[in-house]
């Protein structure tokens, strides 16, 4: 089993429903980080999920996608729920914003194309479409056996599959009687300390970086509307407005990276890794700043990016001298790396061959009471290569193509 320091089987099995613009691809991304890629349910849409033998379901621990607030009652009883929400009046903007300038996002786009943002929220029939559109989604209460029934039916009939032709009642104390029932709910607007809430709560591994995957910002106060226009957006918001301060003011825990890393390993999700060992950079995975694991060669790789520092996490036994070997591919423009251990900088031998650079350190051994829980290896590159600069295709910020991490 790869990375087996990471038991991936003591965490709950969790669904993660994923509410439209609310940064949700970075979350998707990170959970598939925490389970073995077996465990993630391929059914990641309505029509897909409608071809999928219910019974199959069982063998599946992570399960994500633009469904609805009631999948539970159609996967297995013990799966644990997950939703974030996002402020109604940044996701509302963030909704224009797309439609306007992504022709394949709404099929309203050729109506907003070209006009100003504030000219688009004075639209008031255009804008109706959007009102409470967190409030109707957490109200959804249409029995999912009958969703998937129509998804088949329109499947059948060549027609396209959209769950909101369907009816149901819209409240906001019915979507936030649906939020009780959730595991966690966390919001976007204050990411990090809902992630590590989350991870707290779930035994996930606290990511410190994250990609940058159609990341929701925050458009609360965009520049370009007063306080005339953003008053206006809100009298369509009221709904969502009621649901996410009652929300917000429900507290989150707050814990340490190094007190979730400890829970982890008394609850028997992380082990300490024998020595030698080669890390295998697919599923389960320990670390945060890593795109998700690509194949080349039969064998996992990953990017790092957006940000410069990537990091690593690894349960060493700190007990004796141990030796760390890195090796990865500079992406265009990036000159000296840099390595360090638990915030440190280290001293660390770099050799390159054929385009691939190496970096080797030693780890010296801690006394007892100074040992970490994990050891975080940190590769810096200083600033990572844009897409511009490199008219390569790839859209991302790219930093350094990891190969290969091994410890002796």
């Amino acid at each position: 089993m790869p990375n087996g320091f990471i038991h991936s089987a003591l965490r709950p099995p969790v669904y993660f429903y994923h509410i439209p613009k609310t940064g949700g691809m970075s979350l998707r991304s990170f959970l598939a980080d925490q389970y073995l890629n077996e465990e993630l349910c391929p059914a990641q849409d309505w029509q897909s999920l409608a071809a999928l033998d219910r019974a199959a379901l069982q063998s599946f621990r992570l399960f994500y996608g633009h469904f609805a607030v009631n999948l539970k009652q159609y996967l297995p009883s013990d799966v644990r729920t997950i939703t974030y929400l996002r402020s109604p009046v940044g996701r509302t903007v963030s909704t224009l914003r797309h439609m306007m300038r992504d022709p394949s996002f709404h099929p309203l786009h050729e109506h907003v194309k070209g006009r100003a943002l504030r000219d688009v929220i004075y639209d008031d029939e255009l804008l109706s479409t959007f009102q409470d559109a967190q409030t109707k989604l957490l109200s959804f209460d249409v029995p999912i056996d009958d969703v998937l029934a129509y998804v088949r039916r329109q499947v059948a009939a060549g027609k396209f599959v959209d769950i909101g032709e369907l009816e149901w009642e819209s409240s906001p104390d019915k979507a936030l009687h649906a939020l009780e029932a959730y595991d966690f709910v966390g919001l976007m607007d204050h990411f990090k300390d809902s992630m590590w809430a989350m991870c707290g709560k779930f035994g996930f591994a606290p990511p410190d970086i994250m990609p940058d995957l159609n990341r929701a910002t925050d458009e609360q106060n965009p520049g370009d509307l007063n306080d005339k226009d953003i008053a206006h957006l809100r009298s369509f918001l009221a709904g969502d407005i009621k649901i996410y301060d009652t929300i917000r003011q429900k507290a989150l825990e707050r814990l340490s990276g190094e007190q979730i890393f400890a829970d982890m390993v008394h609850n028997g999700i992380l082990t300490k890794l024998s020595t030698p060992f080669e890390l295998d950079l697919g599923r389960p995975f320990l670390g945060s700043g890593w795109y998700e694991p690509e194949t080349q060669r039969g064998r996992s790789v990953r990017w790092s990016g957006p940000e410069s520092k990537a990091l690593l996490h690894l349960p060493l036994p700190r007990d004796a001298k141990r030796s760390l070997y890195v090796e990865f591919i500079k992406s265009k423009g990036i000159g000296n790396v840099e390595m360090l251990v638990d915030g440190e900088e280290v001293e660390a031998r770099t050799e390159c061959y054929d385009n691939v650079w190496s970096m080797e350190a030693e780890l010296a051994p801690l006394s007892a009471d100074k040992r970490p829980v994990v050891t975080t290896i940190t590769l810096d590159c200083r600033r990572p290569s844009r897409p511009k600069e490199r008219n390569d295709g790839d859209l991302r910020a790219l930093g350094l193509l990891l190969l290969t991490v091994k410890v002796d």
